[in-house]
């Protein structure tokens, strides 16, 4: 893998010294409105915004929280597959299911390093509406 000396001196010490952050991104998470009782998709974006890539054996790591076992979907999910270097996005798509009577809820995603020094470097909240 690329970057594989560079990432073995990483810590979180050396962040207020840089111009950007080694570990930082974006989360976008697309528009959905599922039909009560439907499975649905939630796509979030995740761009690469740091000076380090996100590789798997780093663990990266998105947790999910707040309604998310009543909507189904996963409490998280690691990183897999090709790094993503600085500037590069992926878009991650989690299945879920609207419950049976509309509604609403509200649910945080935190991306998490967990190398050396584990801590969230972005999270997003959004609310689901169902009817």
């Amino acid at each position: 893998l690329p970057y594989k000396e560079w990432m073995a001196g990483w810590d979180v010490w050396v962040d207020p010294y840089l111009g950007r952050p080694q570990f930082a991104g974006t989360l976008a998470v697309a528009p959905t409105t599922p039909k009560a009782g439907d499975p649905f998709t939630l796509r979030v974006e995740m761009v690469n915004t740091g000076v380090c890539p996100w590789v798997e054996r780093a663990a990266h790591r998105l947790v999910l929280s707040g309604s998310v076992e009543q909507l189904g979907l996963p409490a998280s999910w690691t990183l897999t597959g090709n790094p993503l270097a600085p500037g590069d996005r992926r878009i991650v798509e989690l299945t879920g299911k609207a419950p049976a009577e509309p509604g609403q809820a509200e649910i945080s995603l935190k991306l998490y390093n967990t190398s050396r020094a584990p801590a969230v470097f972005v999270e997003t909240n959004l609310t689901i509406t169902w009817d």
